[in-house]
């Protein structure tokens, strides 16, 4: 069984408001293939594929029902608009169903015959349109790799159908496209794929802190134990089992990890809101849920009584075993008991350089991110989206509807220059087209796709995208007229290189040669823009005439003010109620706001990285602290000694801090090879900086001995006011 299914923002209207929501058009074997039953009322079915009589039905989702409804089951039966369309709600999608779509939460699906309705294009009457996502249950006779085969014949037949009646407009030659079926157990989400990186990169840095936490944990123990020897041994002389030693000694450890536990649970509850305010704002917003449930609660438990043991049974078991007569003499802390503590805190301070060595490449990606120079001026800029079709709008209504807005907008007070753009600069949405370019011959297999944007008259003016020959686009630039194109300096330089751009031609599309008909005049260069993000290459961009273009759907406004531009999104709104009282307005922010969005897995990357390499830090000069405390206490009478012989105190100083440099510089050089291996593997995640970079390498270790030396510094100094006569006095 296959299923179609399409994601959108629609507009939904009822109880006398209006709002924007995220839609879902499916077919009507949607809900019976994923086998949900409806929470109240009746899913979509076989009767609701559009025959003649049929009327136009919604389901909504558990969440909007809630939120919008009050989960009232009156809803079932109520005729609502969805972009102006009368549908009858038949339903409620089960509670804990949000969408096949990881990160999305759909409010109401339409079945696949509304398309038509509630969309001024019938895409469905449209074989080039790809805007369908299809996925399906295979038979239980059936293979992952046979469904494959019969799909991928059946598409290729579809692609020679369509080479047979119109001529090859992409890139590569026919039949160079195939289908491939993948597993959709978890859903099909290119938000995953994006977040996936970063996130694991942060898990193993997580992983990495909580294995400094335990060494830290088995110094505790071990002090804990070695402090305790004589209590242990005459405990064994008077009759108790090392069983009776081992199980306080566990339960301390236990009770230790289980309080961390809780403590890093309620820093957590508060935390994961915070790392979703990250994730860049779409055009329907994310649902990602970041709460604690079962099973957040039952990894963590595991995972504080699984480091009890494997960090507490050690010092445990050592404690319960003294030789009675040494342990009732000794002073508790053995040369190899100390050289192993030495060991644990090397290891800690070698994964903590390996910490802050990711961190400040992340840090220092993000920093170069920001300084990157995106061909158009940040500040005073105040965006802000309207889309007509979401009321019904046809294609001469939209543009005339987007014409009167934009030059209604520049009327307002302290507006300097306003236009509008299908797709906002990096926001991540991206438009590319199959363009043939007059004069220019494609080398065999050439990707001949452009980025596209289709733009008003004043965006490159509210922007501050620099003119650098012809002219940008006027009002005189309207559909029946020649149409016109504005182009960026990559376009140029690659298509018509030591030329004059303005006044050749280009054609969407790339037929052959011979019947090619460049129909679209340059008119203006521009000076290159970035386009989807900041980390993408200058790429070759085409701008189209907003008046010119069949159908507009959503725009931005893109608004250069003179004040702050979020003084003016209230007059704004008015504005664009004045026009239509039920159309939305959404995404309002500032242009530089949606610059950081765009850095936003760059920013949570470098945040946490910085986080946890600052916590690995600290946890390591703790473990150095200490570890040099207890062996100024174990040598009291050493250093009484040596200071009564007439050792001077600086001595006793250089001699402390000289022991600490040197667990320093071990861990360190350990830290730094790990590092010089583990960093190439990130190299995917750095911008504009070496994985081996060796400022940040020297930064880091410098640091790192800065925070080390410093909690070294308090024994050291204890050491140096020992009293040599107390000293000697102390057995």
């Amino acid at each position: 069984t296959l299923v179609a299914r399409a994601t959108m923002a629609m507009s939904l209207s009822a109880d006398g408001s209006t709002e924007r929501v995220s839609g879902e058009i499916v077919s009507p074997n949607y809900f019976s293939t994923l086998g949900l039953r409806p929470q109240a009322g009746r899913l979509l079915d076989a009767s609701d594929d559009g025959a003649a009589g049929a009327n136009p039905v919604a389901v909504l989702g558990d969440g909007f029902w809630r939120r919008r409804f009050g989960a009232d089951p009156a809803v079932v039966g109520k005729t609502v608009r969805v972009n102006g369309e009368p549908v009858t709600v038949v339903g409620v999608a089960p509670a804990g169903f949000l969408s096949t779509e990881p990160g999305l939460a759909v409010d109401v699906r339409v079945p696949m015959s509304m398309q038509p309705k509630i969309v001024p294009e019938n895409w469905l009457a449209v074989r080039t349109v790809g805007w369908l996502d299809i996925f399906g249950r295979l038979a239980a006779d059936n293979t992952p790799a046979r469904a494959n085969a019969e799909l991928d014949s059946i598409f290729q037949r579809a692609q020679d159908q369509e080479l047979s009646e119109t001529p090859r407009r992409g890139p590569g030659p026919a039949g160079a496209e195939h289908l491939t079926v993948v597993a959709g157990a978890e859903g099909l989400s290119d938000f995953r794929h994006e977040a996936s990186k970063p996130l694991w990169a942060m898990m193993a840095a997580a992983a990495l802190v909580l294995l400094i936490a335990c060494a830290n944990l088995a110094n505790l123990m071990l002090a804990r134990a070695a402090g305790r020897r004589r209590e242990m041994a005459v405990r064994l002389a008077i009759g108790a089992s090392r069983g009776d030693l081992v199980r306080p000694l566990l339960a301390e450890s236990l009770l230790l990890s289980l309080a961390g536990t809780a403590a890093g649970l309620w820093l957590a509850s508060y935390g994961a809101s915070w790392l979703v305010s990250f994730f860049p704002a779409t055009e329907i917003p994310l649902a990602i849920d970041v709460s604690l449930d079962w099973r957040v609660l039952a990894t963590a438990v595991c995972v504080s009584v699984l480091t009890a043991l494997a960090f507490g049974l050690a010092p445990a078991l050592a404690a319960s075993r003294p030789d009675v007569l040494i342990a009732l003499k000794d002073d508790g802390g053995g040369p190899l008991r100390m050289r192993f503590r030495r060991v644990l805190v090397c290891v800690q301070v070698a994964l903590s350089l390996l910490l802050l060595a990711g961190a400040g490449l992340f840090v220092r990606t993000l920093d170069n991110l920001k300084r990157i120079d995106p061909g158009f001026k940040r500040d005073h800029v105040l965006l802000a989206s309207v889309e007509p079709a979401l009321n019904g709008y046809d294609g001469p209504q939209t543009r005339a509807f987007f014409k009167n807005l934009v030059e209604r907008t520049r009327t307002l007070p302290s507006v300097r220059a306003a236009g509008a753009s299908m797709i906002s600069l990096l926001s991540g949405g991206g438009i590319r087209r199959t363009t043939g370019f007059e004069g220019y011959t494609p080398r065999p297999n050439e990707d001949m796709n452009v980025q596209i944007n289709v733009v008003t008259p004043g965006f490159f003016q509210a922007l501050g995208v620099t003119m650098l020959t012809g002219r940008d686009f006027t009002d005189r630039d309207q559909r029946g007229g020649q149409q016109v194109a504005v182009i960026n300096e990559a376009t140029a330089k690659r298509y018509w290189p030591n030329q004059n751009a303005v006044g050749r031609h280009l054609s969407f599309g790339r037929p052959d040669a011979a019947q090619t008909v460049y129909d679209v005049e340059v008119i203006g260069v521009v000076k290159n823009s970035k386009y989807r993000g900041l980390r993408e290459p200058l790429l070759p961009t085409v701008f189209t005439a907003a008046w010119q273009a069949p159908m507009l759907s959503r725009m931005t406004l893109e608004i250069r003010t003179a004040a702050e531009p979020l003084a003016i999104a209230q007059a704004l709104r008015g504005l664009v109620q004045s026009l239509d009282p039920n159309l939305p307005v959404s995404g309002l922010r500032t242009l530089e706001a949606q610059t950081d969005e765009s850095l936003g897995n760059e920013r949570l990357t470098a945040s946490l990285s910085g986080f946890f390499g600052v916590l690995a830090a600290l946890l390591s000069a703790v473990g150095l602290y200490g570890v040099m405390a207890f062996a100024v206490s174990r040598r009291t009478r050493e250093i009484g000694v040596r200071m009564a012989l007439g050792a001077r105190p600086n001595d006793v100083l250089r001699q402390i801090l000289g022991e600490s440099f040197r667990l320093v510089a071990w861990g360190a050089a350990i830290g730094l090879a790990a590092a010089f291996g583990v960093t190439r593997l990130l190299s995917s995640l750095l911008y504009g900086v070496s994985p081996y970079d060796p400022l940040t390498i020297g930064a880091v270790i410098g640091s790192l001995l800065l925070v080390a030396l410093s909690a070294a510094y308090l024994p050291a100094r204890r050491a140096m006011k020992v009293d040599p006569m107390a000293a000697l006095r102390n057995e």
